[in-house]
């Protein structure tokens, strides 16, 4: 789960992914702009870093509630959590109300970006 904004307003945002073999590729759909849209490449870029062998995998992220506009680098880290999930076999521990907000440079490092305090808010 994370958090994006509409307007000053933070909408609950879940975040699931699933991976299948197929040529490398990372998708993500549920109404993203462009900022998310560039959030494939962090996201395959840290899987690297991190030694997920990636060959032959697509990654498709969805983002919902399909009907709101997903803007900011915000999601990044709950994206990067939702393939780890699946690339793993043992499952990640987490809590229902647990909101993932972080936005992430191509080695994983953590980076800010504008929003973080409404959406905390």
């Amino acid at each position: 789960m994370s958090i994006g904004l509409q307007g000053l307003k933070g909408e609950r945002v879940r975040v699931e992914a699933d991976i299948r073999v197929d040529k490398e590729q990372c998708v993500i759909i549920g109404l993203p702009d462009v900022s998310n849209k560039e959030s494939k490449e962090r996201i395959l870029s840290c899987l690297h870093h991190l030694d997920f062998d990636m060959t032959m995998k697509k990654i498709t992220i969805h983002l919902s509630p399909v009907d709101i506009r997903k803007s900011g680098t915000g999601f990044d880290g709950a994206m990067l959590l939702a393939a780890i999930q699946e690339l793993t076999v043992q499952p990640l521990l987490k809590d229902d109300s647990i909101r993932v907000i972080m936005s992430l440079s191509l080695h994983g490092e953590l980076v800010p970006f504008h929003g973080l305090l409404p959406a905390i808010q």
